[in-house]
């Protein structure tokens, strides 16, 4: 009997702690089933990665345009600076002749060396041997006649020799020249050659020509009162462009010349 007792108590004993064991693993589970989880930080750090990611791939494509506007920039300027020298390799391979299609070199017998060496044609040049500015007025109807767009003049060197001459009346007739030019040639573009510079030899023949420098300053004054360009050539010639009288140019100085003319109108 006794022992029938104790099995009972230790029976139901047994069965209240698995009752119990049920009731917990029963409500876990239901937890489990039923309870909210909070997952707000979990997205938070998601979205934080997913706006990082973003970024960073916006800022990639930024540095891709970026790359890409620099190189396009850079094709550009070298795209205009190859322009800009084939340009000008064009007009350094045009020929003097056409290059100076509408213009007219009026002067001395330097200038008559355009045509002795045939470097331009006749009808773009006025010159004869020994001409002065006073014999220039004399040529007035023939250049209102060609009525070129440019003219280039180169008086100077055979004034400065006369008889009884100064550089003031030098002044006079070289202005009186302008001015008569512009009343009959108003929209001529005129562009005043200074006087070559002549070797020492010819200077010990002809002392004259000591006054260079003064006459030049002259040209240069009336260039400044009628606002006409002057081309300065004190330094253009170099010792082997000379002829033999020291004074005259050989066949290879007068593309330089003329080439210097171009740059100065921009022919």
């Amino acid at each position: 009997m006794k022992m029938d007792r104790q099995k009972l108590i230790l029976t139901v004993m047994g069965a209240i702690v698995i009752l119990l064991s049920l009731t917990a693993l029963f409500g876990g589970i239901q937890r489990l089933a039923t309870g909210k989880v909070d997952t707000s930080q979990g997205m938070e750090v998601i979205r934080e990665k997913e706006t990082a990611d973003i970024q960073e791939i916006e800022r990639k494509i930024a540095r891709l345009e970026n790359a890409g506007n620099t190189k396009d920039t850079e094709e550009s300027v070298e795209d205009a600076k190859d322009a800009a020298d084939q340009e000008k390799e064009e007009s350094q391979d045009r020929l003097p002749k056409e290059l100076f299609g509408q213009s007219i070199v009026m002067g001395d017998s330097i200038a008559a060396g355009l045509i002795r060496y045939d470097v331009l044609n006749p009808s773009n040049v006025i010159a004869q041997s020994g001409a002065s500015i006073t014999e220039a007025k004399k040529q007035m109807d023939t250049v209102v006649e060609w009525n070129p767009q440019v003219l280039f003049l180169e008086f100077g060197l055979n004034d400065l020799k006369k008889e009884n001459q100064d550089v003031e009346a030098f002044k006079e007739e070289y202005e009186s020249f302008l001015l008569e030019l512009q009343s009959q040639l108003p929209n001529v573009r005129v562009f005043v050659n200074g006087i070559f510079p002549v070797l020492s030899s010819a200077k010990e023949k002809e002392p004259a020509y000591a006054l260079i420098e003064e006459y030049n300053e002259a040209l240069q004054e009336i260039c400044e009162e009628f606002r006409i360009t002057y081309i300065d050539n004190e330094e253009l010639p170099s010792e082997r462009d000379y002829a033999e009288d020291g004074v005259h140019f050989n066949m290879d100085f007068y593309p330089v010349w003329l080439n210097q003319m171009a740059e100065v109108a921009a022919l």
